[in-house]
């Protein structure tokens, strides 16, 4: 567990069907928590194939339905290049290093605390009926 609550997974070194299984065993608390924060380290990664590919959209789908947020960190420039090469890299954002990544979920807290009391008093104006959504 990181800073705020982060939660930093390392990957496997091949993330390919056969070496997922057990590490997709392992990312589901991160999963199954209320508004998730994770890093994913990447740095042991040498091999990532479709199987990984398809797995990290799949972590990102799941951990964004529960209003968290996930980031990829230390990836090495091959597997940058094939994200980059499938058009995937455009979904995550992506750090130099895992330290960066989990300094970067402070930062959004941070800033988002000044906008925190305007969104309040939005929600609960909707609420009773002073503004509308529609």
């Amino acid at each position: 567990m990181g800073s705020l609550g982060v939660v930093v997974k390392t990957l496997p070194v091949r993330l390919d069907a056969a070496d997922l299984v057990v590490f997709q065993r392992d990312m589901e608390v991160a999963l199954l928590s209320d508004s998730p924060h994770v890093v994913l380290d990447l740095s042991p990664v040498k091999y990532l194939g479709s199987a990984g590919i398809e797995f990290l959209l799949e972590c990102l789908s799941r951990i964004v339905r529960r209003d968290g947020d996930m980031k990829l960190a230390a990836i090495s420039p091959e597997s940058a290049a094939l994200l980059s090469l499938t058009r995937v890299e455009r979904f995550f954002e992506i750090f130099r290093t895992v330290e960066d990544a989990v300094n970067s979920f402070d930062t959004f807290a941070a800033e988002n605390d000044r906008f925190a009391e305007p969104w309040n008093a939005f929600r609960a104006a909707a609420k009773d009926g002073t503004v509308t959504t529609d």
